[in-house]
């Protein structure tokens, strides 16, 4: 049998692990086994405290080392971030990252924030900012606030070196302003030319200023038909209408009994000109002197009144009412002196001889489809025929033609100039002859080959006006 009993352990020996001391002792006679279970549930329970401790330190070490992490990130952040702001170089910093142990990732982000570098430029007029921000290498642009004029732009608060305009921030820019606030003067006359009122507009009132009511100014011959800027029959603003002012505007009262608009129309077979009456909501720019000279006009409202519409006649040339002749682009072999390039629409800035691919698009032959890097040479419309253009079921947008003997009934009629392209642009000079040796005249100035109708003529007072059908086959793309 088995004898239990109590043993030392030799003192020249060391301790084996908390596990089971068991010792071995074999006879011929039995195998005697000893084991001191009372030192086993001791060393087993002293462990068990030990390794409770350990973890306990280790979870208390983690839990502080993940603190001590999140502040100095805290920390790192927030003085990457008055970096970013005081830097003078203006450089992008991303926060967070550690120069030594950069992935892969982190340094592609870094490249590009460095080709993608963006400067905030901060305007600074009284008490008040206005903050912009722009790609490096690109110039400063002259803001200028709402309700403000000639604005003058320094770098220093002392306002004694100028901005130069023509070369590119290195960084962060502050730009100190001195603007002028807007003040124009709005003066009202009735029909005969006397001074009705008077209005002083400031500030930001000048962005969105409402064109006063003139209804009351009607008489019962001649209601009010609108305001004319030129002291004329011609009618350039309506009561209520919103605008913006650049300067002093003086208005005019316009009475009668009917409105006739003149209006540009290039030869197209879509509906040429939307409704261009300008909603009561919308701001419509006043512009200056200078800018008015350079616009081209291509629509005219004059106000006459009973006696001035009996005596009617068209104007033998749209000029003769205002309107700008209209242009074109046709492609040509080679770039000259007076040719453009086309270029692509999301171009920033143009040179002095480039143009748009989507403004030629707008105007030119129907058979010519511009591709950028094309050289066009822009020309001048020829007139056709004055015109009343409606959209016919069936038979889709269609002009009558009018002549000398025309007279406006309505209180509002729509007289249309309609133009082409010269004579010469009007068929593909690389297209292949008709084979009957004839010239292909399907896209000529009045029509199609289908159509019966000649082009303007000089009908019977007896008999009504000629129409001229537009359709897919007309001569240029709309305006």
């Amino acid at each position: 049998m088995s004898e239990v009993k109590k043993t030392k352990r030799p003192a020249n020996k060391k301790p084996t692990t908390s596990k089971k001391t068991v010792q071995h002792k074999t006879t011929r006679s039995a195998v005697k086994e000893t084991v001191d279970f009372k030192d086993l549930e001791k060393d087993t329970e002293q462990e068990d405290n030990k390794l409770v401790v350990v973890i306990a330190l280790a979870v208390l070490i983690i839990v502080a080392t993940v603190i001590g992490l999140l502040v100095g990130c805290q920390k790192q952040e927030e003085e990457d971030v008055n970096e970013t702001t005081n830097t003078t170089s203006g450089d992008l910093i991303i926060p967070g990252l550690d120069d030594e142990e950069d992935s892969e990732e982190e340094e592609a982000v870094k490249t590009t924030s460095k080709s993608e570098t963006i400067y905030e430029i901060i305007y600074i007029l009284d008490n008040t900012k206005h903050t912009s921000k722009i790609k490096k290498g690109k110039f400063i642009e002259k803001y200028v606030p709402s309700g403000y004029k000639s604005c003058m732009y320094y770098y220093n608060e002392a306002m004694t070196q100028g901005v130069d305009f023509s070369v590119a921030p290195s960084g962060d820019t502050k730009i100190y302003m001195s603007c002028e606030l807007k003040e124009y003067t709005v003066t009202y006359k009735d029909a005969s030319g006397s001074v009705i009122n008077t209005e002083t507009v400031v500030g930001t009132d000048t962005e969105n200023y409402k064109v006063m009511d003139g209804s009351s100014l009607g008489t019962e011959a001649n209601k009010f038909l609108g305001w004319s800027k030129t002291g004329d029959k011609n009618i350039h603003y309506s009561s209520g209408q919103n605008v913006k002012l650049n300067g002093d505007l003086n208005l005019q009262a316009v009475l009668g009994s009917a409105v006739v608009k003149f209006v540009n129309h290039i030869y197209t077979h879509e509906q040429p000109v939307p409704d261009s009456n300008a909603s009561s909501d919308e701001v419509v720019e006043v512009p200056t002197e200078e800018e008015a000279a350079e616009e081209p006009v291509d629509e005219v409202t004059v106000g006459y009144t009973a006696d001035e519409l009996a005596s009617f006649s068209l104007p033998e040339n749209p000029a003769d009412v205002g309107l700008t002749v209209p242009t074109y682009f046709v492609i040509v072999d080679e770039a000259t002196s007076t040719s453009y390039v086309v270029v692509a629409n999301d171009k920033e800035e143009l040179g002095e001889r480039e143009v748009k691919l989507e403004d030629v698009e707008a105007s030119k032959p129907n058979w010519y489809e511009p591709k950028i890097n094309d050289n066009v040479e822009e020309k001048e419309c020829e007139f056709q025929f004055w015109g009343i253009g409606e959209d016919v079921p069936g038979s889709g947008y269609v002009y009558t033609v009018l002549d000398e003997t025309y007279k406006p009934t309505e209180e509002e009629t729509e007289i249309q100039a309609v133009w082409d392209v010269q004579e010469e642009d009007r068929n593909d000079p690389n297209a292949e002859p008709d084979p009957e040796g004839e010239p292909d005249d399907s896209e000529g100035a009045y029509g199609n080959a289908d159509s019966t109708e000649p082009g303007p003529t000089e009908p019977e007072p007896t008999e009504p006006a000629p129409t001229v059908p537009v359709d897919e086959n007309s001569t240029v793309s709309g305006q």
